[in-house]
């Protein structure tokens, strides 16, 4: 996302309008986490955990299991960015769109 913006272009996004206080969460306590050797993993259940007792910006079980279930999106989509001919996900969501029809 970072390298849009400084390209000057906005990164395309689902609609969150429900749901925007849970991207929000999820930005603030980091969707990713760096591994030795260069490897990223998505945030973990330990992690989250700790967020949510400790901000209190999320307190549900099945809000923490979202942010998981996000932050691990979330790395999917960053991988598949990182390869020289990846799709970015919401063109894989409008391709999936057009072979059902």
């Amino acid at each position: 996302m970072q390298a849009l913006e400084k390209q000057g272009k906005r990164p395309r996004m689902p609609d969150l309008s429900r749901g925007e206080y849970l991207f929000e969460a999820m930005q603030r306590l980091g969707p990713t986490r760096s591994e030795g050797m260069g490897g990223v993993r998505a945030v973990d259940w330990p992690e989250i955990m700790a967020f949510a007792q400790g901000t209190q910006r999320i307190s549900e079980p099945w809000e923490i299991e979202q942010i998981r279930d996000m932050a691990t999106a979330y790395l999917a989509g960053y991988q598949t960015g990182c390869k020289l001919f990846g799709i970015e996900p919401m063109e894989q969501a409008e391709e999936e769109e057009c072979e059902d029809e």
